[in-house]
């Protein structure tokens, strides 16, 4: 396509983080799952891959340079013809990564690419997918590297794909993508008074960050998802909301002038809360000890909806300590005090911000992404709302309002942000057809499937009661068949 000649080279100060932070064991990575009644023909679906990544530019580049030197020597080049890796096999049956990369890479180093998982952006491109067949349904896993999309870019590739799909090789109207728009994605959308009139916001919240000590999820350690763990990928529990029950949600959150982000993110934190304590982990831990959820921030505007997949976030900390989780209806408001805020005066940038003065000294973005500075782990969890990222996909839908496609029905999607060191959990929310699923990526070599369950069905449960304090009390799983399990 003509329009990939308008990308724009350099490398964002968030793609440059993205990158350094891109670890042997915990690669930068994240998964979109879609959940298809009916069984996928694989040729068109290949075809649908290769079609729609022509309008997304950024996902079909390689990086050249060393990612851990200075910002301005990186680039992204695009690579003309080139096509997205498939698996395919049957239901229940490990994903198959490409085979290791050889050592001559002399971006990513020879213990990068300990785990296949890992992407590696100088030898191929930043988008992969996994297809597998039931009898009466399939799923695909998309995987992508963070430093070239976040989770609403790839939903739009994943669109695209649906789009071609359905078009089965026929010239598809796909909503242009302005491969232009993406010099944006350097301030966030921002414009540099706002960046100039917030730079002492900016450099509090990230000294607040990088000077501080949140806890783990669990106190267990691991080596990371090698060897035999890694077939056992992406490790996820998920659990939905039906429409009547958020609509309940949203009322609830109304009354008390709160977002349903903010709701989340307050059973979030209770819902850790109770589990540490019913696995009695706070009498290790000082009361006081502080829990860290790391949000992703939409910085996307208005005029940016026509934007090829890209990354335009930020990164928002919320730390709460022990004694303001005892008082569930202080936490509430306290959460949304100050993710309004973030909204307010554009904080989420204040991440990319530190990573852009570090991307002027080499070793410096190195520096800021390092985890063996005066903390060990960087958020508790993690929580990431793309909220109703497809209500207005144009293709058919059902009664139900599920979207139709080639003789498919996709009836579910998910998210599943990244893991990193000590962070044992990222859950991703998605709304889809009036339903809200949530989604949670998990260490599997640390947390098990009971710990996560109930952890999820904590915040489940709370949220349909519009309450901020989790209602599982025991260690199980509650919810019924709403709480699924893939792997």
């Amino acid at each position: 396509m003509g329009a990939t000649e308008n990308l724009s080279s350099g490398v964002s100060a968030f793609e440059h983080y993205m990158l350094v932070d891109d670890r042997p064991k915990y690669p930068m990575v994240f998964w979109l799952v879609m959940t298809l009644q009916g069984q996928a023909d694989e040729a068109r679906l290949s075809a649908a891959l290769n079609q729609a990544l022509t309008h997304h530019p950024m996902l079909s580049s390689h990086l050249i340079g060393d990612r851990r030197g200075l910002r301005a020597k990186l680039r992204w080049q695009h690579v003309k013809n080139s096509t997205v890796y498939l698996d395919v096999g049957p239901e229940g049956s490990p994903l198959r990564f490409p085979t290791s990369q050889t050592p001559e890479s002399e971006n990513i180093a020879n213990e990068d690419r300990k785990s296949p998982i890992a992407i590696d952006l100088s030898r191929e491109i930043g988008v992969r997918a996994f297809l597998r067949q039931g009898i009466e349904n399939c799923t695909v896993h998309f995987q992508f590297h963070h430093s070239v999309s976040d989770g609403l870019g790839a939903i739009r590739f994943m669109e695209d794909v649906l789009r071609c799909y359905d078009g089965a090789g026929a010239k598809v109207a796909i909503p242009p993508r302005l491969p232009a728009l993406l010099k944006r994605r350097n301030l966030c959308g921002l414009n540099p008074w706002q960046i100039l009139r917030a730079i002492p916001l900016f450099l509090v919240r990230a000294w607040r960050f990088y000077l501080s000590n949140p806890e783990p999820l669990s106190l267990g350690f691991s080596d990371g998802l090698v060897g035999e763990a890694v077939f056992q990928c992406p490790a996820r529990e998920n659990g939905q909301l039906s429409a009547e029950e958020l609509a309940q949600l949203k009322v609830a959150a109304r009354k008390d002038g709160a977002s349903i982000n903010d709701s989340l993110l307050t059973h979030v934190f209770s819902s850790i809360d109770s589990w540490q304590r019913t696995n009695e982990l706070f009498d290790r831990i000082k009361r006081n000890r502080r829990v860290r959820i790391l949000v992703p921030v939409n910085m996307r505007q208005a005029q940016d909806h026509l934007m090829s997949a890209t990354n335009m976030i930020g990164m928002a900390f919320i730390d709460r300590r022990g004694t303001v989780l005892d008082r569930p209806a202080q936490l509430l408001h306290s959460v949304i005090n100050e993710m309004g805020a973030v909204k307010r005066y554009g904080l989420g940038f204040a991440l990319n911000f530190a990573t852009w003065l570090g991307g002027f000294i080499r070793g410096g973005v190195g520096g800021l992404a390092s985890q063996c500075l005066t903390w060990r782990c960087a958020a508790t969890a993690v929580l990431s709302n793309l909220g109703d990222p497809l209500a207005h996909c144009d293709l058919p839908r059902d009664e139900s309002g599920q979207i139709m496609t080639g003789g498919l029905t996709l009836s579910c999607v998910e998210l599943l942000p990244p893991l990193r060191l000590y962070t044992n959990m990222a859950i991703g929310v998605v709304t889809y057809a009036g339903r809200l699923t949530m989604t949670a990526h998990y260490d599997h070599t640390i947390l098990s499937k009971q710990d996560v369950c109930y952890l999820l069905s904590g915040i489940l449960a709370a949220a349909r009661l519009g309450n901020a304090v989790p209602v599982s009390e025991e260690r199980e799983v509650r919810g019924g068949n709403q709480l699924v399990t893939d792997f």
